[in-house]
């Protein structure tokens, strides 16, 4: 199908003319409205097949909106935001694809929290349930994981119900997936080359060849010694100095702040890693811990009401599930970061080019 926008007698109308029937017209106004339809009269009925040259300069394929002469309609931030989003999700679903992952889609709306650490959004249906927006994929796709003992992963949206401003969206989009019997280095390679895979596919080269650095190395070049620094305080100079210092990967993070991650015995710090680019996280690696009396006591911390939903994978631990690897990407942060836009920016709502 291709169109034009055409000024008639009485109104600006977009033209849609159906490709292999010339002279078959659909229209309609540009507001709001479609509604009065202009009449057959204000319209001229164009034969592309007798006259092509003529006529064919005056329309644009519709996947070349941009140039259409109707910028109230037509928002080329869009078009391309839309464009990125699909060539991430494609790459993305060709790399995990190779390894055997199955892509699967877990529950949006549930009736727990996920964690008792956070506050995510609720509501309620007809009965007076409670029902919880999730926050995060992770422990869903741990469990579909315990099932099927093989690599899963999920692209889809969470919800943020903290940290709300103009750069953090409450909708955001999210890849995470869960690799079974793999170590940290893996998960890292698998994140850095899906994220240089896509850089390249844009014509970037954001992500080659990062600088990796231990959180001791970090600390170190503060001239801090993380081994005197309580946990907490490791916590916090990590958020406000470490972070927002480049690019680079910063390998293991404080105990604390990965609390089902496997610790690192020769460290004491946890099996995570992160990748920030240009002082913001875009990718988060863990080794999250399958060891039953270790997740007991993690959990036994949770609320009472939490505690049933994590029972059912609790007896799945206990069974014996395998050690994974976790690798998380977002989508929106990432491309956010490379086009110099607020994550805000990358939400589909369809806003109009004189909105903006």
């Amino acid at each position: 199908m291709i169109g034009r926008v055409l000024e008639t007698k009485k109104m600006k109308t977009f033209i849609f003319i159906k490709v292999g029937n010339a002279n078959e017209v659909v229209c309609g106004q540009i507001d709001k409205s479609l509604e009065p339809r202009p009449h057959t009269s204000d319209i001229v009925k164009f034969d592309i097949e007798n006259d092509p040259d003529e006529i064919l300069p005056h329309f644009v394929n519709m996947d070349v909106l941009e140039r259409c002469n109707a910028p109230e309609i037509v928002n080329p931030d869009m078009i391309q935001i839309s464009l990125y989003k699909s060539k991430f999700e494609q790459i993305a679903d060709a790399h995990f694809s190779k390894i055997g992952a199955i892509k699967v889609h877990t529950p949006t709306l549930g009736r727990y929290k996920g964690t008792s650490n956070i506050d995510p959004y609720e509501t309620q249906n007809k009965k007076g349930k409670t029902l919880y927006l999730k926050f995060t994929h992770d422990l869903l796709l741990r469990s579909v994981l315990a099932d099927v003992l093989v690599p899963v992963y999920e692209i889809g949206n969470v919800f943020r119900n903290m940290g709300i401003s103009y750069k953090y969206a409450t909708e955001y989009t999210m890849l995470e997936s869960h690799i079974p019997c793999q170590d940290l280095q893996y998960g890292i390679n698998l994140a850095q080359t899906i994220l240089q895979d896509f850089a390249h596919s844009i014509g970037k080269n954001d992500f080659d060849n990062l600088p990796v650095k231990t959180l001791q190395q970090s600390f170190s070049e503060f001239g801090k010694d993380l081994a005197n620094m309580p946990d907490s305080e490791q916590v916090d100079f990590y958020k406000d100095k470490i972070k927002p210092s480049g690019t680079f990967i910063s390998v293991y993070q404080p105990a604390i702040a990965s609390p089902l991650a496997k610790i690192d015995p020769k460290t004491n710090l946890g099996l995570d890693a992160e990748i920030i680019y240009n002082g913001k996280g875009i990718a988060h690696i863990y080794v999250c811990e399958n060891n039953y009396d270790k997740l007991l006591k993690i959990f036994k911390n949770q609320d009472k009401t939490q505690q049933r939903w994590d029972k059912d994978f609790l007896l799945k631990a206990k069974a014996g599930i395998p050690s994974t690897v976790g690798v998380a990407i977002g989508l929106d942060r990432t491309i956010a970061g490379l086009f110099g836009v607020t994550v805000n920016d990358l939400v589909m709502r369809g806003k109009l080019s004189n909105e903006r």
